[in-house]
């Protein structure tokens, strides 16, 4: 590593690896939207996000022009299904939004919700289902509702395994 290329710190805290690295390794946000500060001046002071305070060493991007959260993508052994910031999905054999499942016989009708918040927090609820949701092999209790991040693994009944992703906006 050159002189003058110090390794950013993404604002959950975690430090790249290389000076190159283009995503955090931590929460999987791109590395370019965070920005270091400008040489220490009386006219750019740092300023804090407005939904909680940068680490030291950090500025956030004018909150208008930086891109809305993004989603969560579930990859299912018969295709994915995008869940964007401010969405929910239900999940089931005849749930309109999730026409990949209906193969899946073990499913219920309704076996699971999916929401991401408006700040692309994710959430997984089982409504019910009959045979189950895992989340990292623990059974949710019915109703029970549970934070979703990407690099989660996800489990509905014995055999649907799901990969949970951040979507990427193109």
């Amino acid at each position: 590593m050159g002189t003058g290329q110090r390794l950013r710190t993404c604002p959950c805290g975690v430090k790249a690896a290389t000076a190159g690295q283009l995503v955090c390794r931590g929460c999987l946000t791109p590395l370019a939207l965070t920005v270091r500060p400008a040489a220490s001046s009386a006219k750019s002071p740092s300023r804090k996000a407005e939904a909680g305070c940068a680490p030291a060493g950090l500025t956030v991007r004018d909150p208008v022009r930086s891109p809305a959260p993004p989603g969560l993508r579930l990859e299912f052994p018969s295709g994915a299904i995008v869940v964007p910031a401010g969405q929910t999905v239900a999940l089931g054999r005849e749930c309109p939004d999730a026409e990949i499942l209906e193969r899946f016989g073990n499913l219920s009708r309704r076996h699971a919700t999916v929401c991401v918040d408006p700040d692309g927090t994710g959430w997984i609820q089982d409504e019910h289902s009959m045979n189950g949701t895992f989340l990292d092999g623990r059974r949710l209790s019915p109703g029970a509702r549970a934070r979703l991040k990407p690099g989660d693994s996800l489990r509905f009944a014995a055999d649907v395994p799901v990969r949970v992703l951040r979507s990427v906006r193109r």
